[in-house]
């Protein structure tokens, strides 16, 4: 088995040896359907509305902002040229593999 690190050092990922074992330990969360049951559950309760502003704290890999943008731009027909993003992490690689990630939808 290969090591994953220590996840309890989230607070200190810039630091480590190797903190892409943390963003695979954040994917691997991502694919657990209860997890995934949990995000959609949460994401409804929002009653996003095209003129809202979500801040996402602590965004991880940009999963939820992902899905904000697709519930705005799919399910409520929204033409979104592209989100302001304000991104709050005390961690620059998970910030740099947020913005990787959403490049095709922040500016």
């Amino acid at each position: 088995m290969a090591d994953r690190g220590d996840m309890t050092q989230f607070t200190i990922i810039d630091a480590q040896a190797d903190p892409r074992s943390f963003i695979t330990f954040l994917d691997a969360g991502y694919t657990v359907e209860g997890m995934q049951r949990a995000k959609r559950e949460s994401l409804s309760q929002l009653d996003l509305e095209p003129s809202h502003r979500v801040l996402d704290v602590g965004c991880g890999t940009g999963e939820d902002v992902r899905a904000v943008y697709d519930i705005l731009r799919l399910s409520m027909n929204v033409s979104l040229t592209g989100c302001y993003r304000v991104v709050i992490s005390q961690c620059e690689r998970i910030i740099d593999e947020c913005e990787r990630r959403l490049a095709d939808i922040i500016r």
